[in-house]
């Protein structure tokens, strides 16, 4: 999760579609050998942006699972 010190740049500008969109073309959390990773989209009015994630591994009883979270977005020059 993101600490209160972490900068996440415009991330709060971007809304939730943009950030669902852009996770789509990430490998699937589960099988991926990296722990992070970027995709660029076009944000609407906000314009291209970066979002980096991060995965998330998370537990519930006896079941783990891992997902991707964003964690950072910056505008694209």
């Amino acid at each position: 999760m993101n600490s209160i010190d972490e900068d996440n740049g415009i991330l709060a500008k971007v809304g939730g579609q943009y950030i669902a969109q852009a996770m789509q073309t990430l490998p699937i959390a589960p099988t991926s050998k990296v722990a992070e990773a970027v995709a660029e989209i076009d944000a609407g009015w906000v314009g291209r942006v970066r979002i980096r994630y991060r995965i998330h591994k998370y537990r519930h009883h006896k079941t783990s699972m891992s997902t991707w979270v964003a964690v950072h977005a910056e505008l694209v020059k």
